[in-house]
């Protein structure tokens, strides 16, 4: 694990379509809510937690990361966008 080259369930009963990081920090959520954004470290990738007690009604399809302004954007499944 953390290598790459394999890959585990984060959570066998969500669905997930989008993960992201930013060279420190992996960013994904469940496409379908209401989650938080979970977060893990870019060394790990095992070991997930919460970024936020935010929640959203569902998660991303795609993201994005502006390194210029340290922005994560987050084009979400509904309602929309979120930086």
């Amino acid at each position: 694990m953390g290598d790459g080259r394999t890959f585990a369930p984060i959570n066998p009963n969500a669905g997930y379509t989008a993960i992201f990081g930013d060279g420190t920090t992996l960013y994904t959520a469940p496409c379908f809510g209401p989650s938080p954004f979970l977060v893990s470290s870019d060394s790990d990738g095992e070991t997930w937690e919460a970024q936020s007690e935010q929640t959203f009604l569902q998660g991303p399809f795609e993201m994005a990361f502006d390194a210029a302004n340290g922005i994560a954007y987050s084009a979400s499944w509904s309602p929309s966008m979120f930086a």
